[in-house]
């Protein structure tokens, strides 16, 4: 086999140490793994106890092949305890996840629910103030109407019983201690009855004897009006009707829209 090619000089004069090499060409060996020495890793696999002499190992490429087996088998160890430790913190970081989130939830609900309940409790206390004003207004409305009828039946009674009137002047010429010049002045449609029973009067109506019966408009029946020289007593129903709300209104529970009588 030739190694090299060698090419001289023309000058055989030149000495040999002018050769020059001109290419070289290593010798090729084949260094691959013998069957043999795969068969033996294949039984060394499968937990043979025979064991390969170094020498053997090296220059067949046992070692090299276990070197590579091994660090294989390392690299694959050292990736499945990664493997393991990433699954541990993913599993950690979900539950300190979960945890997180459940406590964010926990009081996100409370807050809520804390401040539905502040609402529902200002709610009641509304309710329960409408409750109580609709309470205060119903006794109000009650005592109003109460009023209106009573007045309507002391009108209608009065209208009926003309002699009532009588009573009413009476009773406001001993309110006046009057004694002369007392005029009073009566619903025009009870004049002429008033002026009958003062022509006619008995003891019992003296005190008619001195009075002077003026009609007026302004007087409603079983009304009177009494003038005298120290003022005016004004007896008209109306009056004493509004005087006598007027007292009424101080045992109304007190509401938000005042009740007046129509």
């Amino acid at each position: 086999m030739r190694w090299s090619s060698i090419v001289k000089t023309n000058d055989e004069e030149i000495e040999q140490s002018d050769v020059t090499v001109m290419s070289y060409v290593p010798k090729q060996f084949d260094l691959q793994t013998p069957d043999s020495a795969l068969q033996y890793l294949q039984e060394k696999a499968r937990g043979s106890d025979f064991v390969m002499n170094d020498v053997l190992r090296v220059l067949t490429g046992v070692e090299d092949i276990e070197r590579k087996t091994e660090e294989q088998t390392i690299e694959l160890k050292v990736l499945e305890k990664v493997s393991v430790l990433q699954e541990e913190a993913y599993q950690k970081a979900y539950e300190l996840g979960l945890e997180e989130g459940r406590k964010q939830a926990v009081g996100d609900t409370s807050a809520e629910l804390q401040q539905k309940s502040q609402m529902l409790d200002q709610l009641l206390e509304n309710m329960q103030q409408i409750k109580e004003e609709m309470v205060r207004q119903n006794e109000a409305h009650i005592m109003k109407m109460i009023y209106e009828v009573a007045t309507r039946l002391a009108f209608d009674h009065v209208n009926e019983n003309q002699d009532l009137v009588l009573k009413v002047i009476k009773k406001s010429i001993e309110d006046a201690q009057a004694d002369e010049n007392v005029n009073v002045l009566v619903a025009p449609e009870q004049l002429a009855f008033l002026e009958h029973v003062q022509q006619s009067a008995g003891r019992q109506n003296d005190f008619l004897k001195k009075i002077k019966f003026v009609a007026s408009d302004s007087v409603s029946v079983g009304s009177c009006v009494v003038e005298t020289n120290y003022g005016v007593i004004d007896s008209r129903i109306e009056e004493r009707v509004s005087k006598l709300w007027a007292e009424l209104k101080q045992a109304v529970p007190k509401v938000k829209s005042p009740i007046e009588p129509s």
